[in-house]
């Protein structure tokens, strides 16, 4: 069987799409004369690039290392969790309502209590990081575990197996399939939470480039870290969905 021939219409669309903004920033510079003070020149962003001491190459290796650590540790603290709380009624009736609460504060209200507790240390960034997307986690996966078709537990019963060891045992497959949607949200919340925290105390970051940007008035500078930004979103949310899918490779047809 061939594969089948991509939509050269297709092909058009995504490339609109990712040209239309430069292509209307461009246009509003140059025909609708809007101030630099609104609105940077492409060349000045650019420039800003190669300015930034040190090189915005170490400052996103610094985001990017600090979002991989805190989001890697936050999902597996959510999934362990998770399966925890499936795993006993009792543990459920006294974990769930600390987590249902605890997991409606923003992350950013948590700041303050970080800082009063770790100060400006690279601990509680990615203890930050973790306590804000593992309860999110532990609740999706708790939910996916309840929402088990029937038929599942009357083959685990089958088996002679305790239902004690359903969800520790022989829940993770299922859960990995239906977990990726959670994921990728929380992965969009670690990025917030990271470049939040650099914005306090950090030396170093695409948070505290926006930090020092704004003290100077250096708005070319605020719309360069906003674009990597945008570009980190994009390409770690592809990342994470391309890993999962090869990590759960028995859901491939």
């Amino acid at each position: 069987m061939s594969p089948p021939q991509k939509n050269p219409i297709r092909r058009v669309s995504r490339v609109i799409g990712v040209t239309i903004l430069p292509v209307l920033w461009g246009l509003a510079k140059s025909h609708a004369w809007v101030s630099d003070r609104y609105l940077p020149s492409i060349q000045s962003v650019i420039q800003a690039a190669f300015d930034i001491q040190p090189s915005i190459v170490l400052h996103l290796g610094s985001t990017v290392g600090r979002l991989m650590i805190g989001f890697a540790l936050g999902a597996l603290a959510g999934l362990a969790l998770g399966m925890l709380i499936a795993s006993s009624d009792f543990i459920s009736d006294i974990l769930s309502p600390v987590i249902g609460s605890t997991r409606s504060v923003p992350g950013v209200a948590l700041i303050p209590f970080f800082l009063l507790w770790f100060g400006f240390s690279e601990w509680g960034r990615y203890l930050l990081v973790i306590c804000g997307i593992a309860f999110n986690i532990a609740v999706a996966t708790k939910q996916i575990i309840d929402s088990t078709p029937e038929q599942y537990h009357i083959m685990f019963a089958s088996l002679g197996r305790k239902n004690t060891d359903f969800p520790l045992k022989y829940m993770l497959p299922y859960v990995a399939e239906n977990i990726l949607p959670t994921l990728r949200f929380s992965l969009s919340m670690a990025i917030g939470l990271v470049v939040t925290s650099e914005l306090l105390g950090s030396q170093i970051g695409l948070g505290y480039l926006i930090q020092t940007s704004l003290n100077t008035f250096s708005l070319n500078v605020l719309f360069l870290v906003a674009i990597i930004l945008g570009l980190l979103s994009t390409i770690s949310d592809s990342l994470l969905t391309y890993t999962w899918k090869q990590l759960t490779y028995w859901t491939k047809s």
